[in-house]
């Protein structure tokens, strides 16, 4: 991430270089060959320019009931708002630990129209009041060792929250206390999902378990001897991914199986709060190759920069044989503000296409972006993102989907 400095170097040298102009009429892949899903086009109505805001990389971005936008500003250890015009009202924090101070902004949410968020480095929960003034503060510990121990755990570590409920329980990510190198911004296999409450001990005690990952979905080898344990992820495999609704009421699981490339088949699973199955869909799709060249590449990248001899005997046997033949064809997922779900199709060229899932898991339309835009808050009405330009430096863009059938 460049440092504030060198983003101010930029800003004054290299003007404005985000992709210019509305969005034009979507055109979609060719996977819905019956013509049973809508094109959908999008009308641009915001953009708060990332220079003249001066803005820094985005950690989140999230859009209240009310319309108030509100943008974690991590290298800031602040969070900015906007009104639904783009205008400014308002910054939350600074580095430190004291209230309303951060120390590493991470997730965020929202409980109506309070904020929270939380901070990796002090593992603090902080509400922000509609006002934007602080509310309440929870640190969070572990969870509780008896209660893990009955999921076949010696003992979980909480990962990160998704969500916080009007209760203050929380549904929060945590993995085996033994597992290492856990992605603390994104799935880990083995993964829980779990419904926990927090006592003043910090503790957390599980009130219900919404899912776990699987152990193993092809995309990290593990090599185990008496002597050495190492690991290394398989190139272009397909992982579990999931996405949380925007209030935490349901959980998106999505898994891919690649075994019968090039048919490909996309698993989507929309799970309660309290872990009970709402919608499970099969969605095939038909995989691009990928070249023999590319994944000859991709290999030999790794095995360079492996500092352990053994990792680098791993990827060129185990891990050569476990390149999948093609490309996973969903990439991202979303879930939208009205139970809608929005799966990200690997990139075209400069585009994205999006394949928009009601909450049954039907597809109910598609929509094209640029590549440069990162969707984070979306429903059928609006879809909201983050572009940033070459030099990395972020604007807020919103748009208004414009439905060719209902």
């Amino acid at each position: 991430m460049p440092a504030r400095r060198e983003l101010r170097f930029w800003r004054a040298c290299a003007g404005f270089f985000i992709l210019v102009g509305a969005v034009q009429s979507c055109k979609t892949s060719d996977h819905g060959d019956d013509g049973s899903v809508p094109r959908w086009e999008l009308e641009p109505t915001l953009r708060i320019d990332g220079n003249a805001a001066d803005l820094v990389p985005v950690g989140f971005l999230l859009v209240s009931r009310a319309g108030v936008l509100a943008v974690g500003q991590p290298q800031d250890h602040s969070i900015r708002f906007f009104d639904s015009q783009g205008g400014s009202i308002g910054t939350v924090g600074r580095a430190g630990s004291g209230p309303g101070e951060f120390g590493d902004l991470g997730g965020a949410g929202w409980i109506g129209d309070s904020l929270w968020t939380y901070d990796y480095q002090l593992r603090r929960v902080t509400i922000l009041s509609p006002s934007r003034s602080v509310a309440r503060t929870l640190v969070l510990g572990s969870i509780d060792p008896q209660r893990s121990r009955g999921l076949g755990a010696a003992s979980l570590s909480l990962n990160r929250p998704l969500a916080v409920y009007p209760d203050g329980s929380m549904l929060v990510a945590a993995t085996p206390a033994s597992v290492s190198g856990v992605r603390a911004d994104g799935p880990t296999p083995g993964e829980w999902l779990l419904r926990v409450s927090f006592s003043d001990s910090f503790d957390g005690n599980i009130q219900a378990v919404v899912v776990r990952l699987p152990d193993d979905d092809g995309s990290y080898i593990k090599w185990v001897n008496p002597t050495t344990m190492v690991g290394a992820g398989v190139p272009f495999h397909a992982r579990a991914m999931y996405a949380v609704a925007p209030e935490g009421e349901s959980v998106a699981i999505v898994t891919t199986s690649l075994a019968n490339a090039p048919n490909v088949v996309v698993h989507v699973t929309v799970l309660s709060q309290a872990g009970d199955t709402i919608a499970a869909r099969r969605i095939p799709f038909v995989g691009q190759r990928i070249p023999r060249r590319t994944a000859d590449s991709a290999i030999a990248a790794r095995a360079a920069r492996a500092t352990n001899p053994v990792s680098r005997e791993l990827y060129n046997t185990v891990i050569r044989e476990r390149v999948p033949t093609v490309y996973a064809p969903v990439t991202q997922v979303r879930f939208g503000r009205d139970g809608t779900i929005w799966l990200g199709l690997r990139p075209s060229g400069n585009a994205r296409h999006w394949l928009v899932l009601d909450n049954h898991a039907n597809p109910v339309g598609e929509v094209l972006l640029p590549r440069s835009v990162a969707i984070t808050v979306c429903d059928r009405r609006s879809v909201w993102g983050v572009e940033s330009d070459p030099y990395g430096i972020p604007s807020i863009v919103g748009f208004e989907v414009v439905r060719s059938s209902q």
